[in-house]
């Protein structure tokens, strides 16, 4: 029996839904100070690991590697923006240097992931 190729990615979504929970929280001061940085290093956990779970495709199918593809382009260039947006906003708000520098770190590895995975399937096809 062949699985609906529209089925929706339940785990996700509550992993998504759980981040989102907690980050309005820690907005709204629900959760106590004692355990705020818990609940980040938990909300960064996931964060890291969502992505490293493997996906699994129903029978391989092109279209859905191809969507899936076009997805993570997507997200890969707003993660450009919102990068930039950050650092500008925390450049006007006079954050301290070291967030600066972390989110220009950040940035910058994303950009020479992005440079050095172009040059290896370039290479390699």
């Amino acid at each position: 029996m062949k699985k609906n190729n529209k089925s929706i990615n339940y785990p996700e979504i509550i992993i998504f839904a759980l981040i989102l929970l907690g980050l309005v929280l820690l907005y709204l001061k629900v959760i106590p100070d004692s355990i705020k940085n818990a609940t980040i290093t938990v909300i960064g956990l996931c964060m890291v690991t969502s992505p490293l779970r493997s996906k699994k495709l129903v029978d391989n199918d092109e279209r859905n590697n191809y969507i899936d593809l076009k997805s993570k382009a997507f997200a890969y260039n707003l993660s450009n923006v919102i990068f930039g947006a950050l650092i500008i906003i925390f450049s006007f708000i006079h954050a301290p240097f070291i967030i600066l520098l972390f989110t220009l770190i950040g940035f910058l590895i994303l950009q020479a992931s992005e440079l050095l995975a172009f040059s290896y399937y370039h290479k390699n096809n």
